[in-house]
């Protein structure tokens, strides 16, 4: 369980940096 809490975390970072970028490259 607890390789699953770690990749968990890294996942969602990515995903909000992924986000976030694409959200100031639509709307700036």
């Amino acid at each position: 369980r607890k390789r699953a809490v770690i990749p968990s975390q890294s996942c969602q970072g990515h995903m909000e940096t992924s986000v976030q970028s694409l959200t100031g490259r639509e709307f700036p």
